[in-house]
């Protein structure tokens, strides 16, 4: 949620910014209110209980910039950091103070 509303206030200064959820479920009700859209990527293979971080990977994957709040280096979102950091992804990390080196 931290991210979405910088990205609401990003987007009164690019306007052409398109801002997506991206769904790790294609069945789960969610509020997209602060979003543009919704995108559910190609998981349908992938057990429920790795839905999660395959998706976050897929994100990494097929992004140039990513927005996060991770402050710690253990759990799904700093593994989700470790991997853009290693892709070489642009990274605007708010209110976090790990950037995703050990």
């Amino acid at each position: 949620i931290l991210a979405a509303v910088v990205l609401v206030e990003l987007k009164d200064t690019y306007p052409d910014m398109e801002r997506l959820l991206i769904l790790p479920y294609p069945d789960r009700k969610v509020d997209t209110s602060m979003y543009d859209g919704t995108l559910y990527p190609p998981l349908e293979n992938v057990p429920k209980r790795y839905a999660i971080s395959h998706r976050n990977k897929w994100m990494v994957d097929t992004s140039s910039i990513m927005v996060v709040c991770v402050d710690h280096d253990w759990g799904g979102a700093s593994k989700t950091l470790e991997h853009a950091v290693k892709k070489g992804l642009r990274i605007i990390n708010i209110g976090g103070l790990w950037n995703g080196e050990k």
